[in-house]
C-alpha cells in the first residue's frame, strides 16, 4: 500500500489579505466571485488552511483587477497592526 502524503498549500498573510480587500472594499464573498471559485475557499484562506497554486494565481489575478480605492489605505489598519 502506497502513502500519499498531501501538499500543505500554500498559507496566505490574513492580515495583508483584509488589508488588500480594504484597500479595495472587496468583501471575501466578491472576491472569490471575481476569482470565480467558492467562497468557502476564500474563508479557509483567511483562516490559514493553505490553498492550491492555480487559487492563489486566480486571487491574485482577481485582487490586481480591482482599482484601489484612493486613501482607503489611510483608514484601515495596516498588516502590521498601526494604523494608517
Amino acid at each position: 500500500m502506497e502513502v500519499v502524503t498531501r501538499r500543505k498549500g500554500i498559507r496566505l498573510d490574513r492580515d495583508r489579505l483584509d488589508y488588500e480587500l480594504g484597500r479595495r472594499a472587496l468583501t471575501g464573498r466578491r472576491l472569490a466571485e471575481l476569482a470565480g471559485i467558492d467562497e468557502a475557499i476564500v474563508s479557509r484562506a483567511r483562516h490559514g488552511y493553505g490553498i492550491s497554486e492555480a487559487t492563489l494565481r486566480r486571487l491574485t489575478e482577481a485582487l490586481l483587477s480591482q482599482p484601489l480605492i484612493v486613501g482607503a489605505d489611510l483608514l484601515i489598519v495596516r498588516p502590521d497592526g498601526d494604523a494608517a
